[in-house]
């Protein structure tokens, strides 16, 4: 809660790193007591605070004048904070591609969903075994202390120059380059983020290839990406394909098939009512939201064409809880064909077991080519 390492990614010009004027903290903390280099490379400084950072804080320090052995000033704005534990749920499984084209490398996107601040080096990244249930091939996350933020996006690789060439992701895209990769089978498979400790899976994915969209041709190089972060990992309709525009892959950025939080007072609508599932990575998936104010309730969820004809379920006597929720259409039928263009009835009705009652929500929604 003192010490602070500042790791740059170039030899440093070791007067003015270790000068304690050239680093500002800010939330009261101020000038470091001492700078100190740590490495023969001149790249990484320790920092020591005048005072100890608090959990549930961000941080920021910032340089000024501090510059590379060239003599050219690198800038820092960089934000921290003290990491908590981790638990079940904290860190997610965001992309993953399995498959890469020939001469690639597999990859693993995660992104922190709580408030805490992590440690990548608590967590190891490996497969699960289908028959024992059991964990192998596993690599640590990191060797080292490495944080991650609340709602950062992080791509986990063997081989970050291939994943930069191949999708060619903007400058601030976030990668770690680990020491040893899992080898992630091409067609189906489970990979698990686990805690070093104690094996506690933080959060895992069985992926298949027919997760992809259905019309693909070849899902060579195609990442999987998570719709929303609010929908369970392990359900199917939680991950679309990454969208032809992106290169068919968003490593260490944000999805391209992603559904943001929207929150509405209604207790279900749809997000968007008009979709258009051609894979461009706009509106390709229409989400379910709803809002339900009573525990224990009962879902049967349907799509339905304009005849009154039932096309999909989504749906079957599931049970709720209180609160917000979503379900993700495709836009494709029960037999895996796509819908056609036009407008279909999304019928979502609730039983509540407390009162007996039941609840029809009707919500139109239309199929659209583009637009």
């Amino acid at each position: 809660p003192t010490m602070i390492s500042l790791k740059f990614d170039r030899q440093m010009d070791e007067a003015s790193l270790i000068d304690v004027t050239r680093y500002e903290l800010n939330n009261g903390i101020g000038n470091p007591l001492a700078a100190t280099v740590v490495d023969a490379a001149i790249s990484e400084v320790l920092l020591l605070l005048p005072s100890a950072i608090e959990e549930n804080r961000l941080y920021q320090v910032f340089t000024f004048g501090v510059f590379d052995c060239s003599g050219n000033e690198v800038t820092v704005e960089a934000e921290f904070g003290l990491p908590q534990p981790v638990a079940m749920g904290d860190i997610l499984i965001n992309e993953i591609l399995f498959n890469p084209v020939s001469g690639g490398s597999d990859y693993v996107e995660i992104i922190n969903a709580s408030q805490k601040v992590i440690d990548l080096d608590d967590l190891m990244l490996g497969e699960v075994d289908p028959e024992t249930r059991e964990i192998f091939n596993a690599d640590p996350v990191s060797t080292r202390s490495n944080i991650i933020l609340p709602g950062e996006i992080l791509c986990l690789t063997g081989d970050e120059a291939f994943q930069r060439l191949q999708y060619l992701p903007p400058l601030e895209a976030k990668f770690l380059d680990m020491e040893g990769f899992p080898s992630y089978d091409d067609s189906k498979g489970e990979a698990v983020i686990f805690t070093k400790n104690d094996s506690t899976a933080v959060d895992q994915f069985f992926y298949e290839d027919d997760y992809h969209y259905p019309t693909l041709f070849d899902d060579d190089g195609v990442a999987l990406e998570r719709i929303s972060t609010e929908s369970p990992t392990q359900d199917p309709e939680s991950w679309q394909s990454a969208s032809s525009v992106v290169g068919y892959g968003t490593p260490g950025y944000e999805n391209s098939q992603f559904i943001p939080e929207n929150p509405e007072e209604e207790e279900v609508f749809l997000d968007p009512p008009t979709f258009s599932p051609n894979l461009d990575g706009r509106d390709d998936n229409m989400a379910i939201r709803y809002n339900l104010s009573f525990p224990g309730a009962n879902i049967i969820v349907t799509i339905h064409d304009t005849y009154g004809r039932k096309i999909r379920t989504l749906q079957q006597n599931t049970l709720l809880g209180t609160g917000e929720g979503l379900l993700i259409w495709d836009g494709f039928e029960e037999d895996g064909s796509k819908a056609d263009v036009g407008m279909y009835i999304v019928l979502f009705e609730v039983f509540d077991q407390d009162t007996g009652t039941r609840r029809r929500y009707r919500r139109v929604a239309v199929l659209a080519d583009e637009f």
